[in-house]
């Protein structure tokens, strides 16, 4: 009997042993999306697609010389633009090939034609992340790489006190779903305005900010935040212009905010064209706001001391990993390691606040509990 007790308790060790091994494996399988995700989110900021270019030359190879570099400094352009604040563009440099070519890390064609004098194409630029660090870190501009989740617009256009949010006329509908979303910070999603989304939340619902209803058209879209943008229309009579009152109202888990912004209408523009600058202008409010919010100093860096909730020891190596392709993240220095827990030095670039939306945005909590910092993944 002896012997046979032995026996068994190998063979249980070894099949608790192949127990581990697997829950380690299956953790890790399904982290690596999330991994994977964050890492894809990097690359597309660094990624400029759908940049269109058009040369003449003497000959096709000549023209399409001059349009290949034409294109890679307006993606540059772009690029830079698109991750640094509104108010230091103007310390950018030009764009021009004398530093761009080295920050450009690949091309792609997406379409081409050509003649023998002309060259036109649709091109995707990828640029080198350190490159650019390095080109804005001499600047000392700051910048964002935490590309935003996508969010919900719901635009409501309002007009004689009449409400409208699904209902067809709705220019101010129209003006956002028009707008062209590629190359954004902030990816935007505007609803089509069926039927589903009809019985998610009706206008009332909409300008009363109902949490219910909020919830449920944002899970109808599978977001975390629902932007209400509410557009009232103003009729100068003296001027014969008109006017966009817009309340921006922002709700997720972690905020609800509320900003008033006013766009005037020019002599002899159409309320359609008011209603296009009115949408782009709320949109980069948006975007900025978000780069603001995430933005990346140089001259700021951690460590923060942080306790990392685990639930086996395979989740640290994924956990390791998903830290490590955050923007924010320099480092991840370990200090402690448990098999249910793992004390670090989180090296990071911008301030706590920044850093905690980075991380936010790939699945993980970061928060204050008796003192301490906490980390934990929650997707």
């Amino acid at each position: 009997m002896g012997n046979r007790f032995t026996y068994l308790n190998h063979m249980q060790y070894r099949v608790f042993l192949l127990f581990l091994s697997v829950m380690g494996l299956f953790f890790v399988l399904q982290n690596v999306s999330a991994q994977a995700q964050a890492v894809d989110m990097v690359k597309s900021v660094y990624s400029v697609r759908g940049v269109k270019v058009d040369a003449n030359a003497d000959t096709a190879a000549a023209a399409q010389k001059i349009a290949l570099a034409d294109g890679q400094n307006i993606a540059a352009e772009k690029l830079l633009k698109r991750i640094t604040p509104l108010n230091r563009h103007a310390d950018l440099p030009e764009a021009d090939s004398s530093y761009v070519s080295n920050l450009v890390q690949s091309m792609e064609v997406l379409s081409e034609k050509r003649s023998s004098t002309r060259y036109l194409a649709e091109l995707v630029f990828n640029f080198r992340r350190g490159a650019v660090r390095r080109l804005l870190r001499n600047l000392a501009i700051p910048f964002s790489e935490t590309m935003s989740k996508p969010v919900l617009i719901l635009p409501i256009y309002d007009r004689a006190g009449a409400a409208n949010l699904w209902d067809d006329p709705n220019p101010w509908r129209d003006a956002w779903q028009n707008m062209d979303n590629s190359n954004r910070f902030v990816p935007l999603i505007v609803p089509k305005g069926g039927l589903h989304d009809m019985g998610a939340i009706s206008v009332d619902q909409a300008v009363n900010a109902d949490a219910g209803r909020l919830a449920a058209i944002a899970a109808r879209y599978e977001v975390e935040t629902v932007i209400i943008v509410h557009a009232i229309q103003r009729r100068n009579l003296a001027s014969g212009t008109d006017q966009l009152n817009v309340a921006i109202q922002r709700f997720s888990s972690t905020e609800d905010s509320t900003v008033i912004e006013s766009f005037k209408g020019k002599a002899g523009e159409t309320l359609a064209d008011l209603m296009e600058n009115a949408a782009s202008g709320v949109a980069s409010l948006i975007e900025e706001n978000w780069k603001l919010a995430t933005r990346l100093g140089f001259s700021e860096r951690g460590p923060l001391s942080v306790h990392l909730k685990l639930s086996n020891l395979a989740d640290w190596i994924t956990l390791k990993r998903r830290l490590e392709s955050i923007a924010a993240v320099d480092q991840v220095e370990l200090r402690e390691l448990t098999r249910n827990s793992a004390q670090v030095f989180l090296h990071h670039l911008g301030d706590e606040s920044a850093l905690m939306v980075a991380l936010t945005q790939s699945d993980l909590s970061l928060k204050q509990e008796e003192g301490f910092w906490v980390l934990q993944a929650t997707k």
